[in-house]
Formats: C-alpha cells, sequence, structure tokens
C-alpha cells in the first residue's frame, strides 16, 4: 500500500508508472524516475472513489471501468 513494487522498480533501474496519490509522489519525480498519471484526490490524497459507499454496485464497476481506460489512453 505504501508503494513497495515502485521503490523496487526504482531499485531495479526500472521507471515507474503511478498515480499522483498517497506517499508516491513524495519519491516520485514526473519525467525523472516516473510518469505520474492525475486522478481525482479528496482532501487526504485519496482517490476520490477509494471510500465509495457502493463499491459493490455495477455503478461503480463502471466508474472503475472509466478511469482505467482513460489512464491506459492518457498513458
Amino acid at each position: 500500500t505504501f508503494g513497495y513494487s515502485a521503490i523496487e522498480s526504482l531499485a531495479n533501474g526500472v521507471p515507474v508508472i503511478a498515480t499522483r496519490q498517497g506517499a508516491l509522489p513524495e519519491f516520485l519525480v514526473h519525467g525523472e524516475n516516473a510518469l505520474l498519471m492525475d486522478i481525482e484526490l479528496n482532501d487526504l490524497g485519496d482517490w476520490t472513489y477509494s471510500a465509495y459507499p457502493h463499491r459493490d454496485t455495477a455503478a461503480f464497476e463502471t466508474l472503475f471501468r472509466d478511469e482505467i481506460e482513460r489512464l491506459s489512453a492518457e498513458t
């Protein structure tokens, strides 16, 4: 959850593709060691919909899929 896979990638000289959430922007620098993608964040720096109350619904599945597709297209 902290970003251990990102740290492991950096340790092996592999750039990281990540979102600008949580602690990741503290050690990932866009254009230097990472490609940082923008997502909608709340005041705590978490994805706005991570605490979505109806995560078991088709509406959330659509929202999540659309966000993944948007990030894929942007990448």
